[in-house]
This record gives C-alpha cells, structure tokens and sequence, in this order.
C-alpha cells in the first residue's frame, strides 16, 4: 500500500517536471535557432537497485514509480525561413555562432538575429557581440553588406572580415544550456570553420508547437490519473488503520 503512494507520488513529480520543460518549449516555439529541451523516463526500482547491485542480491522485480532522466536537448535542426534581412544569418547543417556576452563570457548559439549596434558591432536581440574567426566582436561600417557562404564579409565590395562558427563533434556531451538559446562549452570546439551561412535567412526553433500542446494535454491527464491514485491510496490506508484500530 505504501508502495503504491510512491508509485502514484513519484508519477506526479515526472509529470510537473514534464510539463515545465514542455511549457518552455511552446514559450519558444517562435524563437529563432530555438533547441528543444526533452525528457525521458526510468523505472525507479531499476535507478534505485541499480545504483546497489554491488553490494546487495536481487530477489524478484518490483516497482515503486518512475524518475525523470534529466533533461536532455534536441541539436537537430529546425527549418530555414528567409527573411531577406542583411543581417539574419542561418548555419546550414553543424555550426554554431560564436558571441560574448555583456560580462565578457563566449557562448554558442544557433539564434542568427543580429543587427548593426550604434558602434558598428553585430550584436544578438540581447546586445551580445557576435564574435569573427579570431574570436574578437565583428565591427562593420555602413553600406551594402553581403555575407558569403564561407561566413565572409564585404561592405561595398571591400572585404571586412570572417564570421567564426564553432562546431562540435557530440553537443549534447560538448555544450549545456545557459538560458534559453545560449549554451556554454565544456570542453573547445573542434573547429572554427568550414560551414555554409545564408544570409537573410534564419533557422526557426526545431519544436513542433502544435505536438507540444498535444504532449501538454496527455500530460496533464496523466497527472490527473496519479493524483487520483494517490487519493485513493490515501483512503485505503485510513480505511486499514480504522479497521486495526477496532480489532
């Protein structure tokens, strides 16, 4: 009986931390470069037993719920979309763009909206510096400005440097998250080259709105089937004690 409040407790806490990684899904859906964030679930008896298999021997199978395995990022690409803006950029295939942030911090993004500051810099929506192949901010005069696919760059025909794009190898081993669409590198990237960019193009968020509302619902019922089952948990062993009590 008491297993059976864990099983329904521990469904529900899967269930809230499902439904929070969903939720920020759906909230950027419409965000530029946008990477999915997912979950997966293990069997809490196979996680538990598992981590003592050393040391203990085990007789038969039992369940007590389920754990959530951590969330987990979604690198695939989404769809490109043109904008025809000169400074909307796109990575066509493994790439991401190199910026630093406000406290001098290099992180990795797949957001190409960038725009020409007060000071000649491409910077993101957030005013973070997008960074060329030396891996110093990319400061541009005015006038007609044409990105090559290389992630080379002339204004009025005259060439004024190189958009450096950082790849790695295993990302989800490679980069974590920091906020929505910044992520930290945990080790250098491979290289910091050799991608295709097309310009007055952007890459839309790789999450499907409409299945993600579709997830949300089937979620929040399964929600709703473990908190009955934890309240009729709850009524069965208030039942037993009153029955105890009597004998």
């Amino acid at each position: 009986m008491i297993r059976g409040f864990y099983s329904a407790a521990s469904a529900m806490m899967a269930g809230l931390f499902r439904q929070e990684l969903i939720s920020h899904n759906i909230s950027n859906s419409e965000v530029a470069g946008y990477k999915g964030v997912t979950t997966g679930m293990a069997d809490f008896n196979r996680v538990l037993v598992d981590q003592v298999a050393a040391t203990t021997t085990r007789v038969g199978a039992t369940s007590m719920g389920v754990i959530t395995g951590g969330a987990v990022t979604d690198f695939s690409a989404g769809a490109l979309r043109q904008t025809d803006q000169p400074f909307d950029l796109a990575i066509m295939g493994d790439g991401f763009f190199r910026v630093r942030t406000a406290d001098g911090q290099d992180r990795y993004t797949r957001d190409g909206r960038f725009t020409r500051d007060a000071n000649g810099n491409l910077v993101m929506v957030d005013g973070f510096k997008l960074l060329n192949n030396a891996g110093q901010p990319i400061t541009l005069q005015l006038g007609d400005t044409v990105i090559a696919a290389n992630g080379g760059i002339t204004v009025n025909g005259a060439a004024s440097g190189q958009i450096g794009v950082a790849t790695f190898p295993n990302p989800d081993q490679e980069l974590e998250r920091d906020g929505a669409n910044l992520f930290k590198a945990l080790r250098p990237p491979a290289t910091n080259g050799a991608v295709n960019i097309k310009q007055g193009f952007l890459e839309s968020a790789n999450v499907d709105a409409v299945r993600s509302m579709t997830d949300m619902m089937a979620v929040a019922r399964a929600y709703e089937a473990a908190q009955r089952a934890v309240q009729m948990q709850d009524e069965m062993l208030g039942k037993a004690v009153n029955e105890i009590g009597q004998v």
